[in-house]
């Protein structure tokens, strides 16, 4: 449940003069499945339809050559890697969920365009979390619509189970998003859950804490 809300301003710092406080939060996740395709084109493709930032399309080849390099077969969606190969999750897939989050609750929390605030006020680090846990790969059946009409393909992807993250939130001093209203973000999602295959039931927090 979300934790009472603490003076808004840095350790050692003047509240008047603060312009951002820290939280570090943890969450496990239930079933965790990684969202990018290794295949080259697959990944023009996705950057492009998921608009990505500009910082995004430069690391592009980076990210294929990681990919690689952790031996990532072409036709995977995968985890992110980091400079050791080792499979990440994102700090602004996490932000997308709060972004989300905030988007649906929007009214109870009585935040008008608290999807753009959101993005405004609140920032998540570091960019990359180590996945610890086994990453396995999978297979599921799943119907595509093409030029030649409907179609059946095979889908494999890097998947995870009871997944341990851990980010720091760093949010605008005088932001409507609270401790608490941040509290109330991750209790969604417990239910609407993080990365991709929500849809399939993925992602979805079986815990989350303040860990200060």
């Amino acid at each position: 449940m979300p934790a009472p809300a603490p003076t808004r301003s840095l350790p050692g710092t003047d509240p008047a003069s603060s312009l951002w406080a820290d939280r570090p939060v943890r969450v496990t996740v239930s079933r965790l499945v990684g969202g990018i395709p290794a295949n080259p084109k697959l990944l023009d493709a996705w950057l492009e339809a998921n608009s990505a930032p500009p910082e995004a399309r430069a690391d592009k080849a980076e990210m294929q050559a990681l990919l690689a390099a952790g031996e990532v077969e072409q036709h995977t969606s995968a985890f992110a890697r980091n400079a050791k190969g080792q499979p990440c999750y994102e700090a602004r897939c996490f932000k997308a969920a709060f972004k989300e989050a905030a988007n649906v609750t929007k009214e109870i929390l009585g935040i008008k365009n608290a999807r753009a605030r959101l993005a405004e006020h609140v920032f998540v680090g570091p960019p990359l979390c180590v996945i610890a846990t086994p990453i396995r790969v999978e297979e599921r059946v799943i119907h595509v619509m093409t030029r030649m009409g409907p179609r059946d393909s095979i889908k494999r992807y890097e998947v995870t189970a009871d997944v341990p993250l851990r980010f720091t939130l760093r949010v605008l001093h005088t932001s409507p998003f609270t401790w608490n209203v941040l509290g109330v973000l991750l209790d969604y999602m417990v239910e609407g859950g993080i990365g991709a295959d929500r849809s399939q039931g993925a992602g979805v927090l079986t815990e989350w804490a303040w860990a200060d």
